[in-house]
């Protein structure tokens, strides 16, 4: 076994040894790899000769004789070292640029002039955010601050949008701190939602203001738009009418301090005032209509006498159409001196009107 290793080391450095005009790095490299053969030959001997049993002289004579021949009748041959790629135009053009970067380096004095420069940019720029707080773009209705909110209701009003104004005109209402721009915001918030159907909001809050600022120079537009939308949330005179004679009670408040407001004003309240008076008649002859086709009598009696006592003072309009339901009442219950009664007076009142005409008994044609 011995011999064997002894025989393999001396074939191997042949072929390590072989190469062919090669370049420094590979002579260098070849040997370095011969140094460590004969090191390794040189163990290998060393523990032959420590043996016990060595190899007789004729083992050593065979062994030498073939590394000898081996030697003489080897040939050059290429290498199993790959020599390194040469570098290609990639590399180079790294390599320029990598010598550019160096040459183009600031000095110290530059580079901490360079750095002051950032730090003040960085600075300012800090400031300007403080100040003007986030782009506008990236906030919500609950990030923007006061001047944010305003600039872009503004810009909503320009484009037609109300109902989205409407959420940044809440927001600014409860974000500021002044009274004045309470006093504005709270009028313009209430004419929004006026103009946007949404009368019962923009009437409480055309209410609280005028509680909150009685003496301001917008109370009186205040008082007429709440009386104005108002009128807007009353129901037709076939329904409920409670809402008409809450109206009714708000322009009476209005009226008592008619010596300090414009005549523009009032004729407007006055206006909503006649509308609502028409309306509170028409439902009560309305009324009175069905108790009679109903044969309610009572009733209707009571909605008769309301409509003569009450509305025909403030809507004298309404007397044709009453004395015809009156006159219907009176059929109905077979009372035939109130018929003639009724029938007389219309026709003697009114002797155009259609109801009159429709109602004048027909005389017979004289004959010659």
């Amino acid at each position: 076994m011995k011999r064997s290793l002894f025989l393999s080391l001396f074939l191997i450095l042949p072929s390590m040894a072989k190469t062919e005009q090669t370049s420094e790095p590979q002579k260098t490299m070849v040997n370095q790899e011969v140094d460590i053969a004969k090191g390794e030959i040189l163990q290998a001997s060393d523990s032959l000769a420590s043996d016990t049993n060595p190899p007789s002289d004729d083992d050593y004579d065979t062994a030498s004789d073939i590394a000898q021949d081996d030697m003489e009748d080897r040939q050059p041959v290429k290498t199993l070292v790959f020599a390194p790629a040469p570098p290609s135009d990639y590399v180079k053009q790294q390599q320029l640029l990598s010598q550019q970067f160096r040459r183009d380096l600031p000095t110290k004095d530059e580079a901490k002039k360079r750095y002051k420069e950032r730090r003040a940019r960085a600075s300012h720029k800090k400031w300007l955010e403080a100040r003007r707080g986030p782009r506008k773009e990236n906030l919500t209705i609950s990030q923007m601050n006061f001047h944010q909110l305003l600039q872009r209701k503004n810009e909503l009003l320009l484009e037609g949008d109300y109902e989205t104004s409407l959420k940044y005109l809440e927001k600014m209402f409860r974000l500021t701190e002044h009274a004045d721009q309470l006093v504005y915001i709270m009028l313009e918030w209430a004419e929004l939602l006026m103009k946007t159907g949404q009368y019962a909001k923009a009437e409480k809050l055309f209410d609280e203001f005028i509680k909150l600022y009685p003496g301001n120079e917008y109370a009186e537009q205040a008082f007429v738009k709440a009386i104005e939308c108002s009128w807007m949330q009353t129901a037709r005179h076939d329904r409920d009418q409670t809402k008409t004679e809450s109206t009714l009670k708000l322009i009476e408040q209005f009226e008592t301090r008619n010596a300090v407001y414009a005549q523009e004003s009032i004729e407007r309240a006055q206006n909503v005032k006649e509308m609502c008076q028409q309306k509170l008649a028409d439902s009560n002859l309305y009324v009175a209509y069905h108790y009679i086709g109903r044969g309610v009598y009572r009733s209707a009696h009571k909605r008769l006498d309301t409509a003569r006592n009450e509305d025909l003072v403030k809507r004298p309009n309404i007397e044709p159409r009453l004395l015809q339901l009156e006159i219907e009442l009176a059929q109905a219950e077979q009372n035939t001196n109130i018929e003639a009664q009724k029938l007389s007076e219309l026709v003697e009142k009114f002797p155009e009107h259609e109801i009159a005409l429709a109602l004048k008994p027909k005389t017979a044609p004289e004959t010659t």
